[in-house]
């Protein structure tokens, strides 16, 4: 019998970086002769990536209780009280005595999973950094309690590695890659820049739209295209209109087709206050896009070598950021040598198989 995976994640159909990984994990683990089931807690369509045809997947959905009862007042309670519960139910009924380990995606997941019966084979993957639960006191608190009694800490950090390994986790650092290299580089010859992400606090689009007023100031035949969206879209929107920028900002839906807009795209742009290791920054450079984002630590400086494929602004500096763009799209040889690094760079450092030689590694330290 083949052995067996549990993934766990909050959705895998709006478009996420984190749910590229887990489809790409997925079809890695089929590839290497487990069998794999995918457990959500959002209801959804398909899933916006390509999961392996000869995949033998299960998609299931263990949050219905909280669609029936979001209605009322005590649905919080509700979740604190029977989120646990639900889990382990869910995850026995689908024959979990058969099922190795379970990866969990999301913290909150991980947390649940770590109070069950079966916390011994969890592996949390962490893909935000660990400060990004400072403000949530009790959260922070059970990831100290719980996560040194699972089975592993997945990060994509060395900072954050020793940062888990001082609360006494057993940590792995893992890392990110493009899906696959694409045939060829970008053209660069669009007037576009290109930012790709959900519209959310993380991600700080109104950064975005405050450094493009200073773009637009200086080259309004340029257009900013946005793929993605979020609960904070209409704020930005309306963020838009106020700095009158409608007819040189496009927003577009997620899609299963986002190579067209890294083909069509001269540069990319990344506003995020917060992040683990971008898989968009690292889909760019494949397409050989020099790249623009705030220097924020883990992600971004991690990833974007300054002044040699992209450019690197103080979180919050709009203006700065605007000027690396302004830069960029006065000088195209610029564009070109600092793309063209930057494909190189990303090819040694995250390439697929990089990352497979990382999963078998793991796979290997654990009892199977």
């Amino acid at each position: 019998m083949r052995n067996r995976f549990l993934l766990l994640t909050p959705s895998i159909h709006t478009g996420g970086g984190a749910e590229r990984v887990l489809v790409n994990l997925a079809n890695f683990l089929d590839s290497r002769g487990f069998d794999v089931i995918i457990l959500t807690i959002i209801k959804g369509t398909k899933p916006l990536y390509e999961l392996n045809a000869r995949s033998i997947l299960h998609l299931f959905h263990f949050g219905f209780w909280m669609d029936y009862f979001s209605r009322f007042p005590f649905t919080k309670i509700l979740e604190r009280q029977l989120g646990r519960f639900f889990l382990e139910k869910k995850i026995t009924t689908i024959s979990l005595k058969d099922t190795d380990y379970i990866i969990s995606f999301s913290a909150n997941l991980s947390i649940l999973a770590a109070q069950t019966s079966y916390s011994s084979r969890v592996l949390a993957f962490e893909h935000l950094p660990l400060r990004k639960y400072h403000s949530t006191l009790k959260m922070l608190y059970q990831i100290n309690n719980l996560y040194p009694t699972i089975n592993r800490v997945i990060v994509l950090s060395e900072s954050e590695k020793k940062l888990y390994e001082q609360m006494g986790c057993q940590v792995f650092r893992m890392t990110n890659s493009f899906t696959r290299l694409p045939y060829q580089s970008s053209q660069l010859g669009n007037k576009i820049v290109l930012s790709v992400g959900h519209f959310n606090t993380q991600k700080r689009r109104d950064l975005l739209i405050h450094a493009w007023s200073f773009v637009q100031a200086q080259h309004p035949d340029w257009k900013l295209y946005i793929v993605g969206e979020g609960p904070l879209q209409s704020e930005v929107e309306s963020l838009i209109d106020e700095k009158h920028l409608t007819d040189s900002v496009q927003i577009f839906p997620p899609t299963d087709s986002i190579h067209l807009f890294y083909e069509q795209a001269s540069i990319f742009v990344l506003s995020s206050e917060l992040e683990m290791l971008p898989l968009v920054i690292l889909e760019a450079k494949s397409f050989g896009l020099p790249c623009v984002a705030f220097n924020i630590t883990p992600g971004p400086v991690e990833q974007i070598n300054h002044q040699v494929d992209g450019f690197l602004a103080d979180f919050g500096d709009c203006q700065s950021m605007g000027t690396y763009i302004n830069t960029l799209i006065e000088n195209p040889n610029l564009r070109i040598s600092m793309g063209a690094k930057g494909r190189e760079d990303v090819i040694e450092r995250y390439s697929p198989q990089v990352v497979e030689d990382l999963w078998d590694r793991l796979l290997n330290s654990i009892e199977l």
